[in-house]
């Protein structure tokens, strides 16, 4: 059995990846569990509330019965009192006068051809039933004119705005997240440069006091930003801020703005060539405050070597990467430099150090015919001796 050829390089970084996959892996678990759970107390609760409902419907419909048949037993009643009532009056209508006795009916008999017959009955029940349906169809006729007089709750003007907003959001969306090309970005990742680093040769005194404190003014102007991730809002509960750090100074921090001020800012710096001669970076992080969370949303770094000597005055397109978690993150643990967006902005840099090193060049070529003046020899004594 042959041994491997080759040696493991920070087994240490290997381990840790590992530990992080066990990790994420036991996360994935639990949600999917925890997932599970809650579709079966929804079942559940759906299940209880339907029941419920159900048992609502049925106690609903036995009411409504129970209505109904106490109506009609209470017509039932009060036809039975008239009819009582016309039978009663039949009778009286048909008892002869007290000197006619010989010719008066019995009242048995009577009263048993008078009696009410079940035709009768069922022509009495038969006038309730219809008034009550013709009350019925009355309110029913009434409550459709009601439902039809009604205005529409749901605007068709306003359904049509609420769609062409949610499609012009949708194609910001898809523009942001680069959906329409289905392609897979290799994204490069970006070594951080120490801000604090140390000094560079380019050819300049450093103990020339007059030189190093000569001054290079910084000016920037944003122009555009776009991020990847969110859609910025120009709303009272968002604002923006920005994080700098010039040089070898402490970093600060802008006020809070809106987005569309905050689109808009301007860093005005300047710097002496002592400072820029330990480091020549400008650090910019970018900041969203909402609801009062911070969340950074990305950072750029400018590199003033080409420009701080001569000055220039230029437009620059910069990616917004995470240069501040990788300077804050050990170096040990696996980065992520992907794209987080991009900003435009005006630069322009004013040096005077050009200006100066010029003047001293000047100044040292008309001191020199002096020292040359100096040093020659007077021949013309030497000849007449």
């Amino acid at each position: 059995m042959k041994a491997p050829t080759y040696i493991l390089k920070r087994v240490y970084l290997e381990r840790n990846q590992e530990r992080e996959l066990r990790n994420h892996e036991k996360r994935l678990e639990e949600i999917k569990s925890s997932k599970d759970q809650t579709k079966i107390e929804l079942k559940k609760r759906t299940l209880a509330v339907q029941t419920q409902q159900e048992q609502a419907k049925k106690n609903h419909e036995r009411a409504t019965q129970f209505k109904i048949q106490e109506k009609q037993r209470e017509q039932i009643a009060r036809d039975k009192v008239l009819l009582k009532k016309l039978v009663e009056i039949n009778n009286q209508s048909s008892i002869p006068a007290p000197g006619n006795r010989k010719s008066q009916p019995n009242l048995s008999t009577l009263s048993k051809s008078k009696t009410p017959s079940s035709a009768s009955m069922i022509g009495l029940h038969s006038v309730g039933r219809k008034k009550e349906e013709e009350r019925i169809n009355l309110e029913n006729l009434n409550l459709a004119n009601r439902m039809v007089k009604l205005p529409p709750v749901i605007s068709a003007k306003k359904l049509e705005t609420d769609y062409k907003k949610n499609k012009e959001l949708g194609n910001k969306i898809l523009r942001f997240h680069h959906l329409k090309k289905k392609v897979e970005k290799e994204y490069d990742r970006m070594e951080k440069k120490d801000l604090d680093g140390e000094e560079i040769d380019d050819g300049l005194d450093p103990n020339d006091e007059e030189l190093m404190n000569q001054r290079v003014q910084l000016y920037v102007c944003l122009q555009k930003i776009e991020f990847i991730n969110f859609l910025p809002q120009n709303i009272e509960s968002e604002k923006y801020f920005m994080e700098i750090k010039a040089s070898v100074r402490a970093p600060r921090t802008t006020t809070p703005e809106l987005y569309n001020d905050f689109a808009k800012s301007v860093v005005n710096e300047f710097f002496y060539l002592r400072e820029l001669k330990k480091s020549k970076l400008m650090y910019i992080g970018l900041y969203q405050i909402k609801d009062g969370n911070q969340t950074f949303l990305g950072d750029f770094e400018i590199d003033l070597t080409p420009y701080y000597l001569e000055g220039v005055q230029k437009q620059v397109k910069l990616d917004l990467r995470n240069f501040k978690e990788l300077y804050k993150r050990p170096a040990y643990m696996p980065t992520d430099m992907r794209r987080k967006g991009g900003i435009d902005f005006d630069m322009k840099i004013q040096s005077k150090v050009k200006q100066y090193l010029l003047d001293q060049k000047n100044a040292q070529t008309e001191l020199a015919p002096e020292i040359d003046k100096e040093k020659q020899i007077d021949w013309t004594g030497v000849q007449n001796k």
